[in-house]
């Protein structure tokens, strides 16, 4: 029975030591944990952070200079569309008004010309030479 009790013994130290050595891994690894959370916390603060802050600002100032351009565009839009309106009452109000007129004051021109030259024909004499007289081809009957 001795043997067995050696044994044992022996097997007891075996388990002891080995927690032992479990606890200490435990333990180191608890403390790797706390200093890389603490290393994290650190680089968080001191470089995550100010680049977070600097991308916040970049994007708005992104933002206003976006809401600027539309609101530019839209008054381009606007200025462009009134101009359109514009043009297109000014071409009726020349179409409808204007010309008139100046039919009138081609009609007077014609006019006066006629009368400064009476004899003297705006149409051309027609081509003698290119009348063809048209013949009877019918037989002639007896």
């Amino acid at each position: 029975m001795e043997t067995t009790t050696f044994w044992l013994a022996v097997l007891a130290i075996a388990v002891a030591v080995q927690s032992l050595i479990w606890v200490g891994i435990g333990a180191g690894a608890f403390m790797a944990y706390r200093e890389l959370t603490r290393v994290m916390t650190r680089v968080q603060h001191e470089a995550v952070e100010p680049l977070v802050a600097h991308a916040h600002t970049t994007l708005e100032k992104v933002e206003d200079a976006t809401a600027r351009i539309r609101a530019v565009d839209d008054k381009v839009r606007d200025v462009m569309a009134q101009t359109g309106q514009k043009a297109s009452r000014l071409m009726s109000t020349a179409r409808f008004a204007f010309w008139p007129v100046v039919g009138i004051g081609q009609s007077a021109i014609a006019a006066a010309q006629a009368f400064q030259h009476p004899r003297r024909s705006r149409l051309p004499a027609p081509n003698t030479a290119s009348l063809v007289v048209a013949r009877d081809v019918r037989p002639r009957m007896p």
